[in-house]
């Protein structure tokens, strides 16, 4: 500490950069507050930053409230955006409801997103389960379907979904988040069939009783109907639970490297779920044709019991 003292008073450049950081974000990403004041105090700038991350987002992901409050009181830009993430997004990344709540009432925007990272602090929060920061950026006016970089299930609600945080889907659910479509690397499915494909019974109940289409068309490419999620996973209660509520076993497979439900369960072998979707099958007249594609699938899979019972299958007469 006394040789800083020593050059700032011989009149060093405070806010060089040299080794690749300058003094205060080297404090700062130390962990160090007593140094980040001293330097401050001797003028160091906030905003001054040689890397791609700033002072003010090196000490909210240190989790050091008092640094965060010293830098955005000198005047740190709080919405710099950076190649890893804004300070709000690291906040809501760390699950810290207190700088959440620091950083949006000095004004952070709720919906910025970084260079690198677009993902939103809502979409990190939902992703994490993290129900009431969830529910205090909402209540701040963060976009419940904001949509993240073209990545994997990159909704708040399609992250929550994925990850099987039930409380965080719901509220967001009831606070307008869209279950239609949810952007994947695949194209778009519904939060019924994330839900299904994530084994989460709770959701896909939730959705289905407050009138999710249990039939929606999978995603073009590679995407699966509820109930073929259900069936490949081997998920008896949650098949006869979308059985119940009207799901097709007949319904088409995707355009682009598709199964149907049978399909599926054939080619993963699950033959107790061959069994239920055959004594559930709503289209008789082409079951056996269907049976005999699923055997294809099966036989692919050396899963020979399962395509000799779907070969020698007949129709009910």
């Amino acid at each position: 500490m006394e040789l800083v003292e020593l050059l700032t008073e011989a009149g060093a450049d405070i806010n060089a950069s040299g080794t690749g950081m300058t003094a205060l974000e080297a404090a700062v990403d130390d962990n160090n507050t007593y140094l980040g004041k001293l330097l401050i105090e001797a003028g160091a700038d906030a905003n001054i930053s040689s890397t791609a991350t700033s002072a003010l987002q090196l000490a909210v992901a240190r989790n050091n409230m008092e640094l965060v409050e010293l830098l955005v009181q000198e005047g740190a830009d709080i919405n710099t955006s950076a190649l890893d993430k804004t300070a709000l997004q690291t906040a809501a990344d760390l699950e810290s409801l207190e700088l959440v709540k620091y950083l949006i009432d000095w004004g952070a925007d709720v919906d910025a997103g970084s260079l690198g990272n677009l993902a939103t602090a809502l979409q990190y929060a939902a992703m994490h389960g993290s129900i009431e920061i969830v529910k205090y950026l909402v209540e701040r006016g963060a976009s419940v379907n904001e949509q993240a970089s073209p990545c994997y299930e990159a909704t708040a609600l399609g992250l929550a979904v994925r990850n099987g945080h039930t409380e965080a889907a719901i509220f967001l659910i009831e606070n307008g988040a869209s279950v239609d479509k949810c952007p994947t690397a695949d194209g778009a499915t519904t939060i019924l069939q994330l839900a299904a494909k994530h084994g989460n019974h709770e959701i896909v109940t939730y959705l289905v009783e407050n009138g999710a289409k249990v039939n929606a068309a999978p995603a073009t490419e590679r995407g699966a109907t509820a109930l073929r999620f259900a069936a490949i996973n081997g998920n008896i209660k949650m098949a006869v639970f979308l059985l119940e509520n009207g799901a097709h076993v007949s319904a088409k497979g995707a355009e682009v490297d598709g199964r149907t439900a049978l399909e599926g369960a054939a080619e993963h072998g699950r033959l107790d779920m061959v069994y239920l979707l055959l004594e559930n099958d709503e289209e008789p007249d082409t079951i056996e044709e269907r049976c005999h594609n699923a055997a294809e699938f099966a036989e692919a899979e050396h899963h020979n019991v399962i395509a000799r019972i779907l070969r020698d299958y007949r129709r009910p007469q």
